[in-house]
């Protein structure tokens, strides 16, 4: 199960003992950014206060999340439980999404995965560097089994098949692809070693990439510069990891995400662990300096955690309770207690309820709530070149479909619909919206397949 974009990944969001309707987060607030392109769908039967089941990110959900028995599950459940999605007439649909810096990839129902928007270092996968304003499919990956599960990317991009491998392409300067060498790849090279991986991450900055296998312990690779791995080598020595290397000291993990130049797991026990640089205070520990972490460290007074979400310079977590805390880099208001100014510390973002899923990239955070809703605050994109709309407290996107993944890019949104549909908003640079053109976009449509 997922939880990355919303990484991309999820975990289905909580139950109601009584079937009640679920209450909409925050206020219903029009953004001019957003137009209207349809009826926002139907509401939810979930919601309620009674303990949930691990949300996801839209990243994956290493494990099968646990929950509390009850009848009536939130907007979306079996999309996000995996089921099928395919519906009688065979069209396709999106089982899985995840944005990058300038383009994004989905894993759609007939086990292939494509990608659309920039090219330059072969992140599409179809053996080209030519950028796509439609998803072209990439090539050499297997749709029997082994067939992929979930993807992840930034300048590069990489697949988790169904037999634990794992399988990268595109930018490989620091080693992150982990195939050994550091030659950029414009087709999927498979992971050298690595097995038995539960879930994926790619560095906010695109220069490393870390895996969580079943065993709980999680495995890192590329610069190590940017994230020490506890081997011994400190953070700031210019050695690059060309192969998985096991990250010292961390047990347990169920899930992973990555940031610029830090990494989380999520523990068995729903606590945090992080390791890494923190430039913007992204540990959380009340600190202003820059630290460097060697081996995974919790991150205080921050427990039940039910989802995690990083990219960048600031972290947010989702709690077992439907509320969520964010800390780190805020110049844009992206941890949402409405101050522009570093958060050294988790604090709550207000005016969210109900939430089941949270996901962030540089600038902006997101939620979604249990009937489907999406809220943004910070950096959020615009159609315009250059401009973005500062929100510094969360705020209805209106026009959307019940959506069940989020998966926020560097200057465009995309989400995926408990149909199975993906639809994008924002800027347009190489035709990362998916439409055909490259002309932004304030409203969402969706991808053309």
């Amino acid at each position: 199960m997922k939880g990355r974009s919303e990484r991309g990944g999820e975990a289905g969001p909580g139950r109601s003992g009584r079937g009640e309707g679920c209450r909409r987060g925050g206020a219903a607030r029009w953004l001019p950014w957003v137009a209207l392109i349809g009826a926002a769908g139907a509401g939810c039967s979930g919601g309620g206060g009674v303990q949930p089941r691990a949300p996801t990110s839209g990243r994956a959900e290493p494990e099968e999340a646990e929950h509390a028995p009850g009848p009536a599950p939130c907007v979306g459940d079996a999309a996000m439980l995996g089921e099928e999605t395919v519906g009688g007439t065979g069209e396709l649909r999106a089982e899985d999404i995840d944005c990058g810096a300038l383009h994004c990839c989905a894993l759609l129902s007939d086990k292939t995965v494509r990608c659309w928007g920039s090219n330059a270092e072969g992140e599409l996968g179809d053996g080209t560097h030519e950028a796509r304003a439609r998803p072209v499919v990439v090539a050499g990956l297997p749709r029997e089994r082994p067939y992929p599960v979930e993807i992840a990317t930034h300048y590069q991009t990489c697949a988790r098949m169904s037999d634990g491998t794992v399988w990268c392409w595109g930018s490989n300067d620091h080693g992150q692809l982990g195939d050994g060498t550091t030659d950029s790849r414009p087709t999927p090279a498979r992971v050298h070693g690595l097995k038995n991986a539960t879930q994926i991450a790619v560095g906010g900055g695109g220069d490393f990439t870390c895996a969580l296998v079943n065993d709980g312990t999680a495995r890192c690779w590329g610069d190590i510069s940017r994230i020490p791995v506890g081997d011994g080598i400190p953070a700031g020595t210019s050695e690059y990891h060309l192969v998985p290397t096991p990250v010292v000291g961390l047990t347990n993990g169920i899930e992973i995400e990555a940031g610029a130049t830090h990494a989380c797991a999520r523990l068995r026990d729903r606590t945090l662990r992080c390791w890494g640089t923190a430039f913007m205070s992204e540990f959380g520990n009340g600190s202003i300096w820059s630290v460097s972490v060697s081996t995974p460290s919790a991150i205080p007074n921050l427990k039940a955690i039910a989802q995690l979400a990083l990219r960048a310079q600031h972290v947010c977590a989702l709690l077992e309770d439907r509320r969520v805390f964010c800390w780190g880099r805020n110049d844009y208001c992206e941890v949402g207690n409405g101050i522009p100014d570093t958060v050294t510390s988790p604090t709550l973002v207000r005016d969210l309820r109900d939430v089941v899923g949270i996901a962030v990239s540089g600038g902006y955070s997101c939620a979604r709530t249990c009937d489907g809703t999406v809220l943004c605050w910070g950096d959020v994109p615009s159609a315009e070149d250059h401009k973005a709309v500062s929100l510094c407290m969360p705020q209805a996107v209106p026009g959307l479909p019940p959506v069940v993944q989020l998966a926020p890019g560097g200057n465009s949104m995309c989400v995926r619909s408990t149909e199975g549909a993906v639809l994008c908003w924002g800027r347009n640079n190489d035709g990362v919206l998916g439409d055909g053109t490259t002309k932004g976009r304030s409203y969402a449509a969706p991808v053309q397949w």
